[in-house]
């Protein structure tokens, strides 16, 4: 049987109850709580836990060798970083550019 949660947190710190004032709050998000619930009530969700990061290495045209770094976002979304001084210094190079084209995913 699966257990039934009070309350849902969606936030990379984990929850934690405080209590300010004579009032309980689960922290992060300030949610006001009575004297009932407890830690167990409470499930907490990384959204950056599961996140995939793929690396692939790739020749520059003079022969050095740079990666390509294609990293899943939280919003479902890919994000593309090449080591290459053109990648680091502009964010997008002729390497990223190639390997998203090789991969279908432009």
């Amino acid at each position: 049987m699966k257990k039934k949660y009070k309350y849902t947190i969606r936030h990379i710190f984990p929850p934690f109850i405080s209590m300010i004032n004579g009032k309980r709050y689960i922290f992060p998000g300030w949610i006001p709580i009575d004297e009932t619930v407890t830690m167990d009530d409470i499930l907490h969700i990384n959204p950056y836990a599961n996140l995939q990061k793929r690396e692939i290495e790739v020749l520059g045209s003079r022969g050095a060798k740079y990666t390509v770094t294609i990293s899943q976002t939280s919003t479902g979304g890919s994000r593309v970083s090449c080591s290459c001084p053109a990648g680091k210094f502009r964010g997008k190079c002729k390497h990223a550019t190639k390997v998203m084209k090789e991969l279908g995913t432009e």
